[in-house]
């Protein structure tokens, strides 16, 4: 299979064939083999995007967190405008409990007009509501952190973390119905 996959890449369209594949390979939901299929190209051109794209989407699903946004940090520097990093690197920084942060990427993906915004609101609007219930655990549980809230709620939520800011409406149609969602990756 390694000999197959080095001649494909040498090949003209040697690369839009394993990407193809590597796509198939991680709808289907084996990351780690999307990863592998992916890898060699990104060896020949660490900046091969859409390669860069499979790669982070893989490793996020893996719960590679930390990976998936130096993959990202990559891509958001070859492609600044893109929202849909920006989505996904809300994702990461959630799973990594690095509320405050998540939210600052999903709001700057909500602010496009991307497939990805309207995803990225509800996340924003679960993720207020997960901070709060957080937020409400820690006073009841934490002394300390319950004195430093009464002194300074937002200085208190942010050594932890979380960011009290302003929830702020991103679209006009703020569904009443939303959509379930699951904070579990895909696996």
């Amino acid at each position: 299979m390694n000999s197959r996959k080095h001649r494909e890449q040498e090949r003209p369209g040697g690369n839009l064939a394993s990407l193809v594949l590597a796509k198939h390979i991680l709808e289907r939901g084996d990351s780690a083999q999307a990863i592998e299929v992916v890898s060699p190209i990104l060896l020949n051109d660490p900046q091969h995007v859409p390669a860069l794209e499979i790669k982070a989407r893989a490793q996020w699903r893996l719960g590679l967190y930390d990976e998936a946004l130096r993959s990202l940090g990559a891509l958001t520097r070859l492609n600044p405008q893109e929202p849909g990093y920006q989505y996904l690197k809300g994702l990461c920084l959630q799973g990594l409990g690095r509320f405050g942060l998540a939210l600052r990427a999903f709001e700057r993906c909500a602010r496009s007009t991307s497939p990805e915004a309207q995803a990225a609101t509800e996340a924003i609007v679960h993720l207020r509501e997960w901070q709060e219930f957080l937020i409400q655990e820690l006073i009841a549980c934490d002394r300390e952190f319950r004195r430093a809230y009464l002194r300074d709620a937002e200085t208190a939520a942010k050594n932890r973390g979380f960011d009290l800011g302003k929830p702020q409406t991103y679209h006009a149609e703020e569904s009443e119905k939303r959509a379930a969602h699951q904070w579990l990756r895909p696996s």
